[in-house]
């Protein structure tokens, strides 16, 4: 569990440089990253956070591509069985 908590402090470092330099593609991105690492750990409820933000941002910028793959990260979020708000 101490690797998860390292990766969501490295992620949640790169969000606050990407906020810093402007960069809202970067800040999407390492949001995703930090959903992906909540859901790894069964906190869905703030995997669901991190990965709406991702999703707001990038279907704000026009990456589709991005956007899709995060609603996918969303979908396999909900469709899995230990998710208490599935």
């Amino acid at each position: 569990r101490l690797e998860y908590a390292e990766a969501l402090d490295f992620f949640g470092r790169a969000v606050a440089i990407d906020e810093e330099i402007g960069s809202k593609e970067r800040v999407a991105s390492n949001q995703g990253n930090i959903g992906t690492v909540h859901m790894s750990i069964g906190e869905f409820a703030k995997a669901q956070e991190y990965l709406q933000k991702c999703l707001y941002v990038t279907e704000e910028l026009g990456q589709r591509a991005e956007a899709a793959a995060t609603r996918g990260r969303i979908g396999a979020l909900n469709a899995n069985p230990s998710n208490p708000a599935r």
